[in-house]
């Protein structure tokens, strides 16, 4: 059962269902602006598992889906364990379409602060990715979180705030002489969980910020 959950999550990661599509927007109107906040929040997206001590690699695959827009965006993404304190990630996406291809890939690590036997509930989380839609629009993505962990009732949650910045240059979807280049920042409260899916690890999670909101569910193997 495992098996055929990961290779249908990595079937549906290579798919069409990105909602990338450009036409008829104008690069600096409110749905322009929504893509874009969009685009940033996926090229930084992590699904923050805790690796088990005697496990280094996690894998799995995300599906996301912004409340402003249609159609949604998976991806596959991994961690590695460098030490008991520090893992590092990436994340890649691929899609075509009518209008060209979407490319997506990111990277990132999060730190936990405190000592190897006294680690901190606390965890500080830094992404970055690109995304090149259509070979019309271009976009890269920053994303900074401090998240801790808590239980509810024997429930684990995690709850953060970050930021998100993200650096646009629309360069298919202006007019000749227009400006271009966009610059727009996300302020946001995550909360997320996880539990036990057939073996598997499966992470909802929701971003909730004063200019966007998504929602995400990963499913993860760890080795």
């Amino acid at each position: 059962m495992r098996r055929i959950i990961i290779l249908c999550l990595v079937t549906q990661a290579f798919g069409q269902w990105t909602s990338f599509s450009l036409s008829g927007l104008i690069s600096h109107d409110n749905k322009s602006e929504q893509l874009y906040r969009y685009g940033g929040l996926t090229t930084t997206h992590q699904s923050a598992l805790d690796i088990p001590k005697d496990r280094r690699i996690a894998i799995g695959a995300t599906i996301n889906k912004g409340f402003s827009n249609a159609g949604m965006v998976p991806i596959i993404h991994g961690d590695i364990k460098v030490s008991w304190n520090l893992t590092l990630r990436g994340r890649m996406a691929s899609y075509g379409g009518n209008e060209g291809a979407v490319q997506l890939y990111g990277w990132g690590m999060s730190l936990t602060p405190g000592k190897e036997n006294e680690p901190s509930k606390w965890k500080v989380l830094l992404d970055a990715g690109r995304l090149n839609a259509h070979n019309q629009l271009y976009l890269t993505g920053l994303q900074i979180m401090g998240k801790r962990s808590v239980e509810w009732r024997g429930f684990p949650i995690q709850i953060g705030l970050g930021m998100n910045k993200v650096d646009v240059n629309p360069f298919g979807m202006v007019e000749e002489g227009s400006p271009s280049k966009v610059k727009l920042q996300t302020n946001f409260v995550n909360v997320g969980t996880s539990f036990n899916l057939f073996g598997l690890k499966a992470i909802p999670q929701l971003w909730i910020g004063a200019n966007y909101n998504l929602i995400s569910i990963s499913v993860v193997n760890t080795f």
